[in-house]
């Protein structure tokens, strides 16, 4: 699994400074993915934000032991200067993460980071065969998403193909199990994809989706290779497939959030990495 425990350094440094409450985040967006492992230090992230052409959207994956208290002075500096889209639980998590601690994760970091985390992920990579017995996601799902509503921020829901090209099995459980408040209510539905696999057949699955959550801004929620890959030529050709994909529906934003972001592309000065995804994002402005 891609994902493990947390290395997160931060600074004391860093103090809470003034910042804006969320807006809603203008498409397309130009997503990079800080996770909860990443090595480099927050002036760093912070830097390599702020050094984008166009201001970016930063996936914090928060780790499984850590409160949204704890993570305030983090959040706030990295939203200075990037949109915030916030995961309170990654995939790898959620089977040992039991109703009742899901549902008080949920509150404590809605309290704590509501005003600096402009989308909350309320499921990740919701269908994939790891999380653990369906009606637990389903619950916990529900509940984030119900929390979320009630608090009135905006909601991103990220499912997962199993099985390309057709993402038939995908479909189905996205059917059965959301909710019709989540089918018309959801502010985003984003797709994780490895591009080290068999390629989906991204049109059909983004009409499919977009017809499934007709309200929704549709869009690629992680992307990337499963490991960590060094920046060659492989690498640089499938960071342009993802963030050059066209417009698949009339609410296509984007997004892609490249997985290793923070690790591979980081400190950014004189890095092929960086520079690759800021022009493509640069291209996504005109082009979605």
């Amino acid at each position: 699994m891609k994902k493990i425990a947390l290395l997160l350094i931060l600074s004391m440094a860093f103090a809470l400074v003034a910042h804006a409450a969320p807006l809603p985040i203008p498409n397309p967006i130009y997503g990079v993915n800080v996770d909860e492992k990443f090595t480099v230090t927050l002036d760093e992230v912070v830097a390599g934000l702020s050094a984008m052409t166009l201001k970016p959207t930063a996936r914090i994956v928060f780790a499984p032991k850590e409160t949204g208290a704890d993570y305030l002075s983090m959040v706030t500096a990295i939203h200075n200067v990037a949109y915030v889209l916030g995961q309170p639980v990654d995939s790898f998590f959620e089977k040992r993460t039991k109703l009742a601690a899901h549902k008080a994760r949920w509150t404590e970091y809605l309290a704590s980071l509501k005003d600096v985390v402009d989308v909350w992920e309320v499921m990740n990579e919701v269908n994939g065969s790891w999380l653990g017995k369906t009606e637990d996601v389903v619950a916990k799902m529900v509940d984030a998403f119900d929390q979320c509503k009630a608090a009135g921020v905006k909601t991103e829901l990220c499912t997962y193909i199993e099985d390309p090209p057709s993402g038939a099995a995908m479909f189905a459980w996205l059917d059965t199990n959301c909710t019709a408040a989540m089918k018309s209510g959801l502010d985003y539905v984003m797709v994780s994809y490895y591009g080290d696999e068999t390629l989906p057949d991204w049109p059909t699955i983004m009409a499919q989706l977009q017809a499934m959550f007709p309200n929704s801004t549709i869009g690629i929620a992680e992307c990337g290779f499963v490991q960590k890959h060094a920046i060659d030529a492989e690498w640089l050709a499938l960071a342009d497939f993802y963030y050059l994909m066209p417009k698949y529906t009339t609410h296509y934003e984007g997004g892609y959030f490249w997985w290793y972001w923070a690790e591979d592309c980081l400190p950014y000065a004189g890095n092929a990495g960086w520079a690759q995804i800021d022009t493509d994002c640069v291209w996504m402005s005109t082009h979605l």
